[in-house]
């Protein structure tokens, strides 16, 4: 029983949302250098989407902002990651950038509106983390192609578990945050790839 809680709280620091992004953005550079062309590119989108995001956690340890407890956390990692998003997106925007590039960042621009609209105007609890899982997960299949399905398909896996074992959600929260992104990813292919 413990160790299960153990290992649930191991693979949700495994795939915070820097994480996730980094992962996305390295595999992308790696495999896709007709979406990431210049280094200077995935240096920025690895600068923007999980450099940025990731300030807010040795920023939550600071004991005046620690005060505030996990909802204080949570309150800096969104800020942040708003932060980062927003920048790049705008970046992508007035840069030579691939399409493929400017799609991400809208998806990660477009999916902080999304959680905002599910959690702030419907009163309704939708998980970030899930966002920042599921939203690589599916970029990468989407760009990647079939043969990611298998791997990306078990991280998701995984991180659910993980996040319902742990308590940090329930189901439904954590299927809305994966509905989240699943929208965003919608808007943004409407706005930068079609």
């Amino acid at each position: 029983m413990k160790a299960a809680y153990a290992a649930a709280r191991v693979v949700r620091v495994m795939t915070v949302p820097p994480v996730m992004a980094a992962w996305l953005i390295l595999t992308l550079w790696l495999g896709r250098d007709d979406i990431i062309r210049r280094a200077c590119e995935g240096a920025a989108a690895l600068l923007c989407l999980a450099a940025l995001p990731v300030l807010a956690y040795p920023l939550s340890l600071v004991p005046r902002l620690r005060a505030g407890g996990r909802e204080r956390q949570r309150d800096l990692a969104f800020l942040f990651s708003v932060l980062g998003y927003g920048l790049g997106w705008l970046w992508v925007c007035v840069s030579p950038c691939a399409q493929g590039l400017r799609f991400v960042f809208g998806t990660y621009a477009i999916s902080v509106l999304v959680l905002l609209a599910f959690n702030k105007l419907l009163g309704l609890r939708a998980s970030g983390h899930a966002c920042s899982v599921a939203g690589p997960v599916a970029t990468i299949i989407a760009l990647m192609g079939g043969r990611w399905v298998p791997l990306c398909l078990a991280l998701y896996a995984l991180s659910f578990w993980a996040s319902v074992r742990s308590g940090r959600h329930t189901v439904r929260e954590y299927l809305l945050g994966s509905l989240s992104v699943l929208l965003a990813m919608g808007v943004s292919a409407l706005i930068h790839l079609l």
